[in-house]
């Protein structure tokens, strides 16, 4: 009896140990996508001009980030899901000032920010920066590259 019990709880741990083994591999193959897909995102609304206006959506790309760092919660440890959330929250803070520049401005010469809000934006362009940076490194750390 004691041994088939032991037959069972050995059979029972190597069950468990392959689903957990299942779900790292699953979980990993959800980060290599979602990582890379959220600091596209963020290169994106870097490198977007400010001006013509028409040119882009940076609200509705502040909102892709948004959801893609939601999705990076259900996979990600908790170090790599608090550098995606400043990743967010960064990315949030630079749509809303180039919604203020193009409130309350108009372009200059050659598409230029008006100087009243080049400070706040190329703040809010380096939050974003080195957000995406800190980010990238836990990202990468997670991942064992």
């Amino acid at each position: 009896m004691a041994g088939s019990a032991i037959v069972t709880l050995a059979s029972q741990s190597n069950i468990m140990v392959n689903r957990k083994t299942e779900r790292r591999r699953l979980s990993r193959a959800d980060k290599t996508d979602l990582y890379p897909q959220l600091i596209h995102l963020t290169e994106k609304m870097i490198q977007a001009p400010v001006w013509p206006d028409g040119l882009g959506d940076h609200l509705a790309l502040a909102e892709e980030i948004h959801a893609t760092a939601s999705k990076v919660r259900f996979f990600a440890p908790k170090v790599v899901d608090g550098k995606a959330d400043s990743v967010r929250v960064a990315a949030q803070e630079l749509a809303t000032s180039i919604g203020d520049i193009r409130a309350n401005s108009r372009p200059g010469h050659h598409n230029t920010i008006d100087q009243r809000f080049a400070e706040p934006y190329h703040a809010a362009v380096d939050t974003l920066t080195a957000a995406v940076t800190d980010f990238t490194q836990a990202a990468k750390k997670d991942l064992e590259i």
